[in-house]
């Protein structure tokens, strides 16, 4: 079963009622994509074999690249799933987005409080906190095995900003 078709075949397990639209290519390589409606939330998903899902999270353009990037079905299936909940109740706040990366990694917050040797209840506190320092940040990420990228940009240039630990005390 390809990567594609579990994708498929489990959205509707995991979100009864939607409708999946696929369009395919002209050849294998190619893009699929995949228009997913739940109600009144709709949304675009880019398919290729070579590089996964690409979810479109902001209005694109014509020839925009997708905001985010899962080589797993899975992996997947769980964002959409928390796209649609956040559709569903806007109120969610913002800064959950700490928490939705956490649990499309499925590290509990105990876990990631024993790597980063600190109490939960210290990542509980981070993940419900609507500032929160770059170093506070690059640590936690990295407790989830996660390298944090940052880059400048403006209609004349873009520029990676090397992030490591050890230039934040």
């Amino acid at each position: 079963m390809t990567t594609l078709t579990h994708f498929i075949e489990f959205a509707p397990v995991l979100l009864p009622g939607i409708e999946i639209s696929l369009d395919t290519p002209s050849n294998e390589q190619g893009d699929y994509w995949l228009d997913l409606t739940l109600g009144d939330y709709q949304t675009t998903v880019l398919w290729r074999a070579d590089a996964g899902f690409g979810f479109f999270t902001d209005e694109t353009a014509y020839g925009d690249k997708p905001d985010e990037l899962y080589k797993k079905a899975d992996m997947a299936l769980i964002r959409l799933q928390q796209m649609v909940e956040h559709a569903r109740s806007p109120s969610t706040k913002q800064s959950s987005w700490l928490k939705e990366i956490r649990n499309l990694m499925e590290i509990p917050q105990t876990q990631l409080a024993d790597s980063l040797s600190v109490q939960q209840a210290a990542v509980s506190r981070l993940e419900s906190r609507n500032d929160i320092k770059l170093s506070s940040l690059i640590s936690y990420m990295e407790g989830l095995g996660i390298q944090l990228e940052v880059k400048a940009h403006n209609d004349d240039f873009e520029m990676a900003i090397p992030l490591s630990q050890k230039l934040f005390p």
